[in-house]
């Protein structure tokens, strides 16, 4: 929703732990939309960013956002499943 707050927190948790099921539940790879620190992981180093984050101290810190590249390609691997279901 563009917002980081405490209803973030169990995703962030769920991506760190367990990215399979973080992407089976949400559809994107949890590494888009939890590498705070944009290092290309997402790790145990984005916890204490993601806290920053919640509590109003990270303002430098960007929320990475899947790139167009990215949201077409997923967008086309749904319209390919959806034609397999049909």
């Amino acid at each position: 929703d563009g917002v980081v707050d405490a209803v973030d927190v169990a995703p962030f948790v769920l991506a760190l732990t367990n990215p399979g099921e973080y992407q089976n539940q949400h559809g994107i790879d949890p590494v888009l939309v939890g590498d705070i620190n944009n290092d290309g992981a997402l790790d145990a180093v984005d916890v204490q960013p993601f806290v920053q984050l919640l509590v109003g101290g990270g303002g430098a810190v960007a929320i990475p956002e899947p790139g167009s590249l990215a949201l077409l390609g997923l967008g086309g691997l749904a319209l390919l499943r959806r034609k397999r279901v049909a």
